[in-house]
Formats: C-alpha cells, sequence, structure tokens
C-alpha cells in the first residue's frame, strides 16, 4: 500500500496465465520418434507405431500434419498399434493415418471413438501398402467430410462401408480415387442428400467390376 496526498492506492502483482499447447503447436511436445497430442502418446519403435488411449482434440487447421505423418515417419515403420480407446474429437479424424506408405496393417481400429468426428478427410490418404482396413466399429453420423477418405490406397483389395451413415456428409472428393486394385464396393446405403462434390470419387478404381 503507497499514500500519495493522502491517497492510498494498493498495487497487485500481475497474474501471468501458464503457457498452453495446442495440436496447432506439436513441435513443443514431440520429436521424430514421439511425443504427446493432448493426452495421447505416439511413439516409434522398430517397424510399430504406438498410439496410447486418450482424446485428441479438434485441430481446427485444415492444414496441420501429423507428427508421424509423411516425412516424420521412417521407411522401417510397417504397423500401426492403438493401444486403448481413441477418442477423435471434431475434425481430429483429419489426416489421422495419412501417408504412411510403408505401413501393412493397423491393430485397433476398434478402439476408435469416433462418435463426434466431423472430419475423415485423407484419414487413410496414400497408404500405399495397407492392404485392409477394419472400418467395422467406425460411426460417421456426424462426419461431414469424407473426401480422399481412402484415397491412393492401392493395395486394397476390399473395403467395407456398407454401415457407413453418410446423412451430413458434404464432400466425397476422391473418396476412393486411385484404389486401384480395388474389385468390389458397396456403397447402396450411402445418403447422398447432403453431398455437393463427388469428383473424382472412383477415379482409376480400374479393378472396380462392382459398385453396388
Amino acid at each position: 500500500v503507497t499514500c500519495l496526498a493522502g491517497i492510498s492506492t494498493t498495487t497487485q502483482a500481475a497474474t501471468v496465465s501458464p503457457p498452453t499447447t495446442s495440436l496447432a503447436q506439436p513441435q513443443a511436445l514431440a520429436d521424430e520418434n514421439g511425443g504427446q497430442l493432448g493426452d495421447v502418446t505416439w511413439k516409434i519403435e522398430g517397424d510399430t507405431l504406438t498410439l496410447s488411449g486418450g482424446t485428441l482434440p479438434n485441430l481446427g487447421n485444415s492444414d496441420y500434419d501429423y507428427p508421424w505423418s509423411h516425412s516424420g515417419t521412417p521407411s522401417s515403420v510397417t504397423k500401426v498399434v492403438i493401444e486403448g480407446g481413441l477418442t477423435l474429437e471434431g475434425d481430429s479424424g483429419q489426416g489421422l493415418f495419412k501417408d504412411l506408405t510403408h505401413v501393412t496393417s493397423i491393430e485397433g481400429l476398434d478402439k476408435l471413438v469416433t462418435t463426434n468426428t466431423t472430419s475423415m478427410q485423407n484419414m487413410f490418404l496414400r497408404d500405399y501398402a495397407l492392404t485392409s482396413i477394419d472400418l467395422s466399429a467406425f460411426h460417421t453420423e456426424n462426419v461431414t467430410n469424407m473426401s480422399d477418405m481412402f484415397g491412393e490406397d492401392h493395395a486394397l483389395t476390399s473395403l467395407d462401408v456398407s454401415q457407413f451413415e453418410t446423412g451430413k456428409v458434404e464432400s466425397m472428393d476422391g473418396m476412393f480415387d486411385g484404389d486401384n486394385n480395388l474389385t468390389s464396393l458397396d456403397v447402396s446405403n450411402f445418403d447422398t442428400s447432403q453431398v455437393t462434390d463427388m469428383g473424382y470419387m472412383f477415379d482409376e478404381d480400374y479393378e472396380l467390376t462392382t459398385l453396388d
């Protein structure tokens, strides 16, 4: 307390908030072999990329790349393992497994919680060696963007999307583009009433002989 000309004044120390982190700034929490996003821990050991359980928060950035994607993932990685329940909030499904070009299998897709997921854009894009994708536990009722979701997955010969709920989807642009070994696809239950873009949806699917 300071007295100036008979007036008492009180000076309070400024409160400094602790720094915050977000998915837009992952470099503070990650190196090339592991790190943390939200409360999800990821690590690369040998041939395996492991994701712990937890929640991936909304990205809020359409240009965001996960740190294990593309140049951050060594060519030795051939397998992804999801260890526990992994909740995808908002658009955090976007590009989740993108550019894992040497990965042949993803274990634990049934542990993904996608009820609140709004974007699956680029989710498995350019996973050239991936031979199968278990989508049986996927909930897609709130997804609005599926563009390039399975684009250029050259090793896929079959894909079961028959249970997808697509009533809110606005874009399916390039959804199966370049899946040139895919032989059959059942999209008979797709609700496309809100879709405004189907450009290149089945482009270069040369082996596709059945489309329901």
